[in-house]
């Protein structure tokens, strides 16, 4: 489905015609980033995003050398926000688009693929189907994901489509949902995800790992519904059902002086996390880095702190000046610790981008012979970090030491 003969109005400034773009659509469980892409250069031309998990709903509209746009919206469906997306980039304030024919594939981010899907594949209605079947193992994100394809599809009919299934490649991925994984020479070799995502960490409104006895004792014992668990599982628990104020770590942070039940969520974030991480280095017989990424892994000094001041007993040493003051990407830890701990932007539009064009192909195949990307930080032999200069390429987003 090439994008080409679509018909569109132009209003706005636009910006001139250039290459071939794509657009990346990450359907989170309260939020839909986006990001634009030059398929060739890989140059970011627009990203942002609409988030509802704070309200007012907020949308966020970047563009390379404009001024960042925020807007206060009355939108709560990603099928609205997808839209409103879609308007903006061709006739919004700043648009990024001339035209929507521009577009000649999206990439959409789809948590769960079942057995099937395992990497990126085109979007057909069959695969939609296998999408929406799938959507009880990952209900806050499959069904998130389908109205975003459907809504893009019905603007851009012939823009090819491509679904991009998450490969965990981080280490600790902590936003409102949440995840540790084990990555061993650029291969995820353990998570702390299950059958669905819902396993594992405690997140923003889903509890994670919970004693399989105490649903059945909920079944049984206290009459509750099918529905009504999966409700409370996965819409009223984590840092929202311990608090008992937000899914939301920064308000439950701020909580923290006058809240004992925040206090406690806090303290269960962690400890699960720790855990986790503890789960992870044994698996891998110990660890080159920890990786903090995603909202609060990258937001958040105080549960990075927390974090790792349990961790030291495996090589881990935080350099507390450094957390509070860093942006993604950097190195926080001492020059002495035996373990480097990153802070990495998480950028799964770039790696959705680049599958997106690995899966069309042909003419936007150009000069790629070597990816390009963000500043990668690399770890050497010496256990130093470095740096590349930004836009210059790069293999991958962490380089693993040579054992």
């Amino acid at each position: 489905m090439l994008a080409t003969n679509l018909d569109s109005n132009h209003r706005g400034t636009a910006m001139p015609e250039t290459a071939t773009k794509i657009l990346v659509c990450n359907a989170g469980s309260s939020s839909l980033k986006f990001s634009l892409f030059d398929a060739e250069d890989e140059a970011l031309l627009a990203d942002g995003g609409i988030d509802w998990i704070r309200k007012p709903t907020q949308l966020i509209f970047r563009r390379a050398g404009q001024p960042e746009i925020r807007e206060e919206l009355k939108l709560e469906k990603h099928a609205d926000a997808a839209a409103r997306i879609l308007d903006d980039l061709q006739a919004g304030p700043s648009p990024a688009l001339a035209s929507l024919e521009d577009v000649r594939a999206v990439g959409h981010r789809v948590v769960h693929g079942g057995e099937r899907f395992t990497s990126a594949v085109r979007i057909t209605a069959e695969v939609k189907r296998e999408i929406e079947h799938l959507g009880e193992l990952a209900p806050l994100h499959n069904p998130a994901s389908l109205e975003g394809i459907n809504v893009v599809e019905q603007v851009l009919p012939k823009a090819k489509m491509v679904d991009r299934q998450d490969l965990r490649l981080v280490i600790a991925h902590l936003g409102n949902g949440a995840s540790v994984s084990a990555v061993r020479d650029g291969v995820c070799v353990d998570t702390s995800m299950g059958f669905t995502p819902l396993e594992g960490l405690m997140m923003g409104t889903r509890s994670g790992s919970v004693d399989p006895g105490i649903l059945i004792y909920l079944l049984r014992q206290k009459g509750l519904k099918v529905n009504a668990l999966d409700k409370a599982l996965n819409y009223e628990s984590g840092l929202l059902g311990i608090s008992d104020c937000s899914s939301d770590m920064r308000q439950v942070l701020a909580e923290l002086p006058h809240n004992p039940d925040a206090r406690l969520a806090v303290d269960v974030y962690v400890h699960r996390i720790v855990k986790t991480i503890g789960a992870m280095a044994a698996t891998l017989g110990g660890i080159d880095a920890l990786v903090f990424t995603a909202g609060v892994g990258e937001g958040s000094p105080e549960i990075r702190k927390r974090v790792c001041e349990k961790l030291k007993y495996i090589g881990l040493e935080l350099d507390p000046a450094a957390n509070e003051t860093c942006k993604p990407d950097a190195d926080i830890a001492m020059s002495a610790s035996k373990a480097r701990i990153l802070v990495i932007a998480t950028r799964e539009d770039l790696t959705i981008m680049r599958e997106t064009r690995r899966l069309v192909g042909s003419s936007i195949n150009g000069r790629h012979g070597k990816e390009q990307a963000r500043p990668s930080l690399t770890i050497d032999e010496n256990n130093r970090q470095t740096s590349a200069p930004l836009g210059q390429k790069r293999a991958s987003p962490v380089k693993e030491r040579t054992k």
